[in-house]
């Protein structure tokens, strides 16, 4: 469906992985779109439904691009169906046992492999970045080691393709999806629809970290996802630590490499240590448990 849209482009020789997540976790991108034009030059598109701050925009740039600013704008246009050209640039990936895919994709999962439908939408997590790979491979190597969660929570659920990649390892276990943004919680919500998770089994909740009444009631979690950014991961480390079940695990990404030393120092400080860390390109991936815990 066409409907006016603005979009934030920059043009860039790369990379492209910090400005793409600056635009899609603080400024809320419904959509982004990369290519890169004969000359190795990247264009980086990212599509709104309401116009961008700008001067947000260029501090979120600026300090993706750690030195000179790219040249970037904002445009509107008048009628584009923005989602179904990301739709279409959203190929099928297969991580693990997980074949994460759009509604416009026709071909079957490999044998062996579990179906998530994710569309293009105002959140993030459409499975394609480095920081949410990493966090379902490290769920695959937690399934294969751990005893299976009763209770997990997804917090800054985004899509909630976390949640539910867990359900689809924990058929059991109860979900809650918590993020401080109403698109993504209507996403998760929707996605949890479509991919058949029952009402029963898994819930949604608007709210700023830990404040909602019913991420506290719900607890303690047996797993616990934060996908976020280096700052919002150190600042609920606390309670993080204190929703965490005796010899639960935490799986934290959306860090740069270079942050998982200070996050690592913020989460001792409450108890938690690495069992293990994952790195892709840039990004890492930790994995924590209680210190002293021993693995069954």
């Amino acid at each position: 469906m066409e409907t006016a849209c603005w979009s934030l482009w920059l043009r860039t020789e790369g990379p492209t992985v910090a400005y793409e997540t600056g635009l899609e976790e603080m400024l809320a991108a419904g959509a982004i779109s990369t290519m890169r034009d004969e000359e190795g030059v990247f264009l980086v598109e990212a599509f709104f439904e309401e116009e961008p701050d700008a001067e947000f925009a260029e501090q979120i740039l600026r300090s993706a691009s750690e030195g000179a600013l790219p040249e970037w704008g904002i445009t509107y246009h008048d009628k584009r169906d923005w989602l179904a050209e990301n739709r279409a640039d959203f190929p099928p990936l297969q991580i693990g046992p997980f074949w994460v895919h759009g509604s416009h994709i026709d071909t079957p999962p490999p044998a062996g492999c579990h179906s998530l439908l994710v569309d293009a939408a105002l959140a993030f997590g459409s499975g394609s970045h480095p920081t949410t790979m990493g966090c379902l491979m490290a769920l695959v190597q937690l399934t294969a080691s751990r005893p299976k969660p009763a209770r997990i929570l997804d917090m800054g659920c985004g899509s909630a393709i976390l949640a539910m990649a867990a359900h689809r390892l924990h058929r059991g276990a109860r979900l809650l999806a918590a993020d401080n943004d109403p698109a993504s919680v209507r996403t998760a919500a929707e996605n949890f629809r479509r991919n058949q998770i029952a009402p029963a089994q898994a819930e949604t909740v608007l709210s700023e970290g830990f404040a909602h009444r019913r991420i506290r009631k719900a607890a303690p979690y047996n797993l616990i996802f934060a996908n976020i950014l280096a700052g919002p991961l150190r600042a609920m480390a606390g309670d993080i630590s204190a929703h965490l079940a005796d010899g639960g695990r935490v799986i934290l990404s959306g860090l740069m490499t270079h942050q998982a030393k200070s996050v690592l120092t913020r989460y001792r400080r409450w108890g938690l240590v690495p069992e293990s860390q994952l790195h892709i390109g840039e990004w890492t991936t930790l994995v924590l448990k209680p210190a002293g815990h021993k693995a069954p």
